[in-house]
């Protein structure tokens, strides 16, 4: 049972849910501003810099990382104009996406009718579990997170469109789906 100051104060729980999201995370991956370059990320860095040069070389075939999920590629070269060529800066960048989808997994969750304290183990489950390894140190791996974090937002809206929410949900949720799309293909599913 839960407490009954959260019961009467819902929105007590999410906020308290992610502040654990966000100590976890830094506890469990926030050595990793220290980690270096891994598995293909050199790629992605040369590919950036292609890019800062001339920005038609986003859709060529010639780059190295040329993998076709322009939502991640996107949002590397987006990154990488803050970040340059700072890889400890990438890969907290990958952690903050990671806590992020835990965080949103709460949601999508209670959305199908998991009480809050199951939402939130599954949720932290996901932010822990080690099989999300190359997702959090790779930076290169940015595609698999923004892939959930999408498909998440796009169910979250989808549902609220179903619940009497109005066409701007259903935008909302087609825009989330082409972005899930376009960081993994394997996402036409949702």
């Amino acid at each position: 049972a839960m407490h009954p100051h959260l019961v009467r104060h819902p929105a007590i729980f999410p906020c308290l849910y992610g502040a654990a999201v966000a100590l976890l995370a830094a506890f469990f991956f926030g050595s990793l501003g220290d980690h270096l370059l891994d598995t293909h990320d050199a790629e992605t860095f040369r590919d950036n810099a292609a890019i800062d040069r001339d920005f038609a070389f986003f859709f060529s075939a010639e780059k190295e990382q040329a993998v076709g999920r322009f939502t991640g590629e996107f949002a590397k070269w987006l990154i990488s104009l803050v970040a340059d060529e700072d890889p400890g800066l990438f890969h907290l960048t990958n952690v903050a996406v990671h806590a992020l989808v835990s965080f949103v997994l709460f949601f999508a969750y209670r959305s199908t009718g998991f009480n809050p304290v199951t939402s939130a183990l599954g949720g932290l489950l996901f932010l822990v579990n080690v099989a999300h390894f190359q997702a959090v140190h790779w930076i290169t791996q940015l595609d698999y997170l923004l892939g959930m974090l999408c498909a998440l937002l796009a169910l979250l809206a989808f549902d609220r469109f179903l619940a009497g929410g109005g066409r701007p949900w259903l935008a909302s949720a087609l825009l989330c789906a082409l972005l899930a799309l376009g960081a993994h293909a394997g996402l036409c599913a949702l």
